[in-house]
């Protein structure tokens, strides 16, 4: 994991990086080192990547909770959480971003839910001018 210490008038604060992307209407974070790897989006409505010899499924998580994608995913980021394996669907990846940690706020329990169990806390940013939900992988799959 990337970290970093960023010191403003004397006061210390840990840094954390981000891979930022967006699906339907919202901006997400993941933690970076979760992010195995990045590819093209399956072609054609299938549900799996290659990857090294291994089929690897995606997942469309704006479709699953009944959001609706602005554009057709693009990308399809896979992740490793523990010994799984496993990916989601990007309609945009904005890069990589530093975030101080102290900056992240609990989501109320109604926004979590059951349905959004992977999704815990945000955090406003700057350069997308959105807040970014911070995914947990480890919940996802």
């Amino acid at each position: 994991m990337e970290k970093g210490i960023c010191i403003f008038g004397g006061e210390r604060a840990m840094k954390e990086s981000f891979l930022c992307y967006e699906s339907g209407d919202s901006l997400f974070l993941i933690m970076l080192d979760a992010v195995l790897h990045i590819l093209e989006a399956p072609a054609n409505g299938q549900e799996c990547v290659k990857f090294q010899d291994q089929e690897i499924p995606v997942q469309d998580f704006c479709r699953r909770f009944g959001g609706y994608p602005r554009e057709e995913s693009r990308y399809a980021v896979l992740l490793k959480a523990g010994e799984r394996i496993g990916g989601f669907l990007a309609e945009q990846i904005l890069g990589v971003c530093e975030l101080e940690v102290e900056r992240f706020k609990v989501l109320p329990r109604e926004v979590r839910g059951q349905a959004n169990a992977f999704l815990q806390e945000a955090a406003w940013v700057e350069t997308a001018g959105s807040y970014g939900f911070l995914v947990d992988s480890e919940k996802l799959f």
